[in-house]
């Protein structure tokens, strides 16, 4: 059924003809053309220059007659081969190195391509990277404050400047390449930087005055998590993005979204549902009531992560202001782009630690036809068995997720005692039917008793009831483990652990339940646990008095060495989130 609509959507927009492999030795002589494109090369000329760069798909079609342009203003010839998809072209400039003449023409050639494909909206690089040849085009897309951003993320890993020194990152006291001529370039603005709006300024300038008084800070955006880590200091302010919840830019074709921090993730699906796209994430707390900027701090999702990926994921480029004081950018606007250091998702998830989110670049999706999942009961070990072989199989869930029945405690000494495995999919309307039927066959061949199938919102999901009753407990433990170990770590919990209020996550790997109370005794076991499981624990919600005795981050770690020196180098003043951190090892 897709590949009929796909063949539709084609003649629709003037495809002359549509060829379908029958087998793979049909599949194979489609794929021969690109395999063969870098070889055939060899015959045209005695070498190529291949570019790499990245643009908005819809900006395909503009960038390869630029291409071409310039290409013949230097006298050359050239291939092109690229990845529609995703707007990655890769124009090969046929050339003879042993001719010092053309070996010029071409380089600037080559650099006038990025320039081009900067200028349309894209990037320099978007799947080989940066190193030696194209460092001085990283000039073309970020500012000195980004470059030092990134130097501060070097040393935090690579203090001494041992591991391919001179690589990545232009030098600030170094020269630009003579080809680059930023005067000349009328309205210059590196990529992501955009203009400041006076809501931005305001905010820079009482962080500046925080970091100039030792003024703790914490950033705030809608209040729905204000209790995250640990004890925080009493002395903070908090910092709010007043202002910053503005749509920047919005791409509907080339499905990218810049909005302000501050944009309520309910209304941001509000306003893409006019051109059927939404944000794909359903955070378990709150669900849609986070800002964009908290849904980037806290790398909140649910288990959807499974098939959409997480935030970090989705997220394109982001703007932040430091513990130095500057405005940093970071990504930019394309879908594939590996120029500099993928700070983007080093802020994802930092819960406020490394600077102060004030807009954010994020790539969207069309909104499902059909949510639909298949529920189904049994014990636990059952659930488990099947939750791994849908997991493997060739299904395609959205969701795999394990919940206690019922409205009373779960006993894991009652053979009976029910659980609920849900399996959800999400697209195609007649793909969605038949995934649901079939696996809910399988699951009752494999011993469990079907419940229903039933249809869910896609903006709440399958399980808004169960985070609702989660977010009103005084603990919420979420533990992190491998898949094969979750059914493992739950038999070995404290029975009174075993609530209601638990959802197990097997297509992710997560464990996430309310509790009542968590005492000093249970707190260790489950640490211990989780260690022995492979995996850690971590309490997103618990009481002040139980934070002053313990780290809700569990058992010290070697790798909190690493998340502090980042955080000294990015913030070096330890201004924002104190307490969001475990504590230093």
């Amino acid at each position: 059924e897709q590949a009929q609509r796909i063949d539709e959507i084609c003649m629709r927009n003037n495809c002359r003809s549509v060829r379908e492999a029958k087998d793979n030795a049909e599949r194979n002589r489609l794929w021969e053309g690109r395999r063969g494109a870098f070889g055939a090369v060899a015959r045209l000329a005695p070498n190529y220059l291949v570019n790499d760069c990245t643009v908005p798909r819809t900006k395909l079609p503009q960038a390869l007659a630029t291409v071409a342009g310039i290409t013949k203003k230097y006298h050359f010839e050239h291939g092109n081969v690229f990845h529609a998809g995703d707007g990655n072209l890769h124009p090969l400039i046929f050339f003879d190195s042993r001719d010092q003449d053309q070996l010029k023409r071409v380089k600037k050639a080559g650099w006038e391509i990025m320039e081009a494909c900067v200028d349309l909206g894209g990037t320099i690089s978007g799947e080989h990277g940066i190193g030696i040849e194209k460092m001085d085009a990283m000039r073309l897309v970020f500012a000195e404050e980004d470059f030092e951003a990134q130097r501060c993320l070097k040393r935090a890993f690579d203090s001494d400047n041992r591991l391919n020194p001179g690589k990545v990152i232009p030098d600030a006291t170094a020269s630009a390449n003579t080809d680059i001529v930023q005067a000349e370039r009328p309205g210059f603005s590196p990529q992501g930087s955009g203009a400041v709006t006076v809501d931005e300024q305001e905010l820079l300038e009482k962080i500046q005055e925080a970091i100039s008084t030792q003024q703790p800070i914490l950033p705030h955006g809608c209040g729905t998590y204000p209790d995250f880590g640990n004890l925080t200091d009493p002395r903070a302010l908090s910092l709010h993005g007043n202002g910053m919840d503005e749509v920047i830019e919005y791409d509907p074709p080339n499905q990218v979204i810049t909005v302000g921090a501050a944009k309520p993730l309910k209304t941001l699906q509000n306003e893409l549902k006019a051109n059927g796209q939404w944000l794909p994430l359903r955070p378990t707390i709150s669900l849609q009531d986070h800002s964009i900027g908290g849904v980037v701090a806290l790398a909140a999702c649910g288990p959807e992560r499974m098939a959409y990926g997480a935030p970090r994921d989705l997220l394109l480029g982001l703007r932040f202001i430091s513990g130095k004081g500057s405005f940093v950018s970071t990504g930019g606007k394309v879908v594939k782009n590996v120029a500099g250091y993928d700070m983007t998702r080093l802020v994802t998830g930092s819960a406020g630690t490394l600077g102060f989110i004030i807009r954010a670049t994020l790539r969207v999706a069309m909104i499902p036809e059909s949510c639909m999942a298949v529920t189904v009961a049994g014990d636990l070990d059952t659930c488990a068995t099947m939750a791994t072989t849908l997991i493997t199989s060739n299904h395609l869930p959205t969701f795999v997720v394990v919940t206690a029945s019922g409205n009373g405690n779960i006993s894991l000494q009652q053979e009976n005692s029910d659980w609920h495995l849900h399996v959800g999919f999400e697209g195609f309307a007649e793909t969605v039917m038949d995934q649901t039927s079939r696996v809910a066959e399988k699951c009752e061949a494999g011993g469990l008793r079907k419940v229903a199938i039933q249809d869910y919102d896609v903006y709440d999901g399958k399980f808004s009831q169960l985070f609702h009753h989660i977010d009103r407990q005084d603990f919420i433990l979420r533990a992190d483990l491998p898949l094969a170990n979750i059914a493992e770590f739950v038999q070995s919990a404290n029975s009174q652990l075993l609530q209601t209020h638990v959802m197990l996550d097997f297509g992710c790997g997560r464990i996430l339940s309310g509790l009542e109370q968590v005492s000093d005794t249970d707190w260790s076991h489950l640490c211990a646990r989780a260690e022995r499981c492979g995996g850690h624990v971590l309490l997103e919600k618990a009481p002040v008095e139980f934070k002053q005795r313990h780290d809700v981050f569990g058992l010290k770690r070697s790798d909190w060495q690493v998340m502090h020196r980042v955080k000294g180098e990015l913030d070096p003043h330890r201004v924002f989130a104190p307490g969001r951190l475990p504590v230093k090892v």
